[in-house]
């Protein structure tokens, strides 16, 4: 990773500058000083790595969302980066333009949903490290990601904006705050705005590129996109033929895929393609979706041409069909639940939260294959990956929340919230109460110490507060969601004696 790279740069160069390996063997007592300055510096150089580490972490509050890590996620649920599919972003003119006018400091790269913008500003960023780094620039970028509440807020794009280009300029580590950051929205804001903007101008600084993935799933920030219509605008739509070309290059490399795991005739690999290139329309996320449907092991080669040519073309036509199938499954009630819950929750759950939010048997929630079979009899709007549910786009999500315009949107938001979206935030909540109720303890990983250093707190082989990490934390959010509505009987979960009193009294503190 190249975010350990900086570190194991700065002890070869410590590494290097000290006395040459022969010296030591002079006599006794000069190698005895040799060995007692390198351990020391090394130990010095350890401590100063740990010091940094620890400065930076405290930029976030609680579960460090590390940007590479983030990107290196992505690209590897996206099946690869694929060099054909944004090559040819460099000979754009837009691009161009904006890479050599001193002037145009933003582009704003636009396109509609499953374009591909995600995947083109991965190649972009490793092309901007390749070229910019190397001539001693600096690269720090962000996704943002509207599914999950810890990352699609302006405070977390500060937070790894900042956290990278540390990384990159441990010097920049001076402009940080010597306690840590504040937990207020505003306050936070303010002290990391002003954090970057001394970093930026630092007089040392050279050229440095930021790049923020999906700005428009930011909620902050939304708004203030009009400001950047000002500036070089590089429109995905404007550029279709180059759109298309990228596609066909995708089409065919997940098309030899195909062929290969299922084994097609060259009859069969040629219908495939043929299909998919009259019907993408210039959307990755389309023939992702439509392969992914192809690969399934349920799906005979025989039965390959028959299932392609049920999709029909356009993103939110294939949602519909998707939930068609579901409402006509034998599981349909299951999936229901499993996709209404997922798209209220404030971050992607893992199966084990999953299964304390949804009515799922006991014998389904003990049994992680059937999980995952579960969670793909889910048409393909959900993916499982690290054992942690995702939507397969930001799309699928707001097609189920009826924000698409089309009208099968509306109807499929009608399925999945029949009493709407608070009637699952009262779910949520209540499920959460319970879930903690149940499983809360004195002294749950058994320290033994009340005063036992966080730092050092070891997760059992078996963590009991697995099932319940989300409850925990965001019990209170969709309590709140819920009593803000317009039921009637809202609030009886905050008389005195009932739900919320009892959990208080006698749960909480653990």
């Amino acid at each position: 990773m190249k975010r350990s790279r900086s570190f194991y740069n700065s002890g070869s160069g410590f590494s290097n500058a000290n006395t040459g390996p022969g010296d030591q063997y002079n006599n006794n007592a000069a190698g005895t000083q040799y060995n007692y300055n390198y351990y020391g510096s090394l130990k010095q150089l350890q401590d100063k790595v740990h010091e940094n580490y620890l400065c930076l972490a405290k930029l976030w509050p609680t579960d460090p969302r590390d940007p590479q890590v983030e990107k290196e996620r992505i690209e590897l649920a996206k099946g690869g980066l694929l060099a054909d599919a944004y090559r040819w972003v460099f000979d754009n003119p837009d691009f161009k333009r904006w890479r050599q006018l001193r002037e145009s400091h933003l582009l704003w790269i636009k396109g509609d949903p499953g374009k591909g913008k995600t995947m083109l500003l991965c190649g972009i960023i490793d092309e901007l490290e390749r070229r910019v780094i190397a001539d001693g620039g600096n690269l720090a970028y962000f996704f943002c990601q509207a599914t999950d509440s810890r990352i699609n807020n302006a405070i977390a794009v500060l937070r790894g904006l900042i956290y990278l280009l540390a990384h990159q300029q441990p010097r920049l580590l001076s402009y940080l705050p010597e306690n840590t950051y504040p937990s207020d929205d505003a306050m936070a804001w303010i002290v990391l705005s002003k954090v970057l903007y001394e970093m930026l101008e630092d007089p040392n600084l050279k050229v440095t590129y930021l790049v923020i993935n999906t700005l428009d799933e930011c909620v902050q920030i939304e708004e203030q996109l009009a400001i950047v219509a000002q500036q070089s605008r590089l429109n995905l739509e404007l550029n279709a033929e180059s759109v298309a070309t990228a596609v066909n290059a995708y089409i065919r490399y997940k098309v030899l895929h195909l062929s290969r795991q299922k084994q097609y005739n060259s009859t069969i690999q040629t219908v495939v393609h043929n299909y998919l290139s009259s019907n993408a329309n210039g959307t990755f996320l389309w023939v992702a979706l439509v392969c992914q449907v192809l690969a399934d092991p349920s799906v005979r080669r025989w039965e390959t041409l028959t299932k392609l040519r049920a999709f029909p073309p356009g993103l939110d036509s294939l949602y519909a069909r998707m939930i068609e199938q579901i409402i006509q499954s034998d599981y349909a009630d299951l999936c229901r639940q499993i996709l209404a819950v997922s798209s209220i929750v404030r971050r992607p759950i893992n199966v084990q939260e999953l299964t304390t939010l949804v009515e799922i048997s006991d014998d389904i929630s003990d049994d992680p294959q059937s999980l995952k079979e579960l969670i793909g009899l889910c048409g393909s709007f959900l993916t499982l990956r690290d054992q942690t549910v995702y939507f397969v786009h930001q799309s699928a999500k707001d097609f189920l929340l009826g924000k698409a315009a089309h009208q099968a949107s509306r109807n499929a938001f009608n399925w999945v919230f029949p009493l709407g979206t608070q009637d699952v935030d009262r779910i949520i909540f209540s499920k959460s109460l319970n879930t903690t109720s149940t499983v809360l303890r004195r002294d749950i990983y058994s320290l033994e110490a009340p005063g036992f250093p966080i730092n050092e707190v070891r997760k059992p082989p078996s963590d009991p507060l697995a099932t319940v990490q989300y409850s925990c934390f965001y019990w209170v959010t969709h309590l709140s969601k819920f009593i803000s509505g317009t039921n009637r009987n809202r609030d009886t979960f905050l008389h005195d004696g009932e739900a919320v009193y009892g959990f208080l009294a006698k749960k909480y503190l653990y």
